[in-house]
């Protein structure tokens, strides 16, 4: 639910800001499945291996990249922030095309990739590159740097809040002796 900076105490509009400027700064995206099965590629290894299928799921925090046949299911998570930038390789004579990104990199001879259908999808291709690179940025290395810059940006701010409020009340930082045996009596911090 929202709540107005009237209706918190004057000592929490800080933590509230603070809050709601975090939240906005890692992004939520709706989660995702692409059916990536490559069918030449299951066809030429139907015999050995059987029906192979390839799924992608883009969730919260990480892709899934599932691949099932008859020897079994493989997994592999990836965080987005350990996910690099995805992108399009075009081959067989700009015919079809292919995700190159941190879970199935496309080699120098052009092989490689994740090659959903038969190759010849763009559109789904192009859509799976840009929810990738999206999730990269929003959730990523570079959500995760915004963050880190507006938190030292508030604690910057709170150090100068905090020295204008110590000259303000006329309060000795750091405390003289007497005042610390006021407050702490006999075992005083070191």
């Amino acid at each position: 639910t929202f709540m107005s900076k009237a209706a918190l105490p004057t000592n929490a509009i800080g933590s509230w800001c603070c809050g709601m400027a975090m939240e906005y700064m890692m992004q939520r995206f709706p989660e995702k499945r692409h059916d990536v099965t490559n069918y030449p590629e299951t066809l030429l290894m139907l015999v050995c291996c059987g029906w192979t299928s390839k799924t992608l799921e883009l969730l919260e925090e990480e892709a899934v990249l599932r691949v099932v046949n008859c020897w079994g299911t493989t997994v592999e998570h990836r965080l987005y922030t350990q996910l690099g930038a995805a992108s399009i390789h075009v081959f067989c004579g700009k015919l079809c095309y292919a995700v190159s990104s941190d879970f199935a990199k496309v080699d120098e001879d052009g092989i490689g990739g994740i090659v959903p259908g038969c190759g010849c999808n763009r559109e789904l291709v192009q859509e799976i590159v840009d929810d990738l690179n999206a999730r990269q940025d929003g959730c990523g290395k570079a959500a995760q740097r915004r963050q880190q810059a507006f938190l030292h940006d508030v604690l910057n701010r709170l150090k100068v809040q905090a020295l204008v409020m110590l000259d303000h009340f006329n309060i000795q930082y750091p405390p003289d002796a007497t005042t610390v045996a006021r407050l702490f009596g006999q075992s005083p911090p070191e």
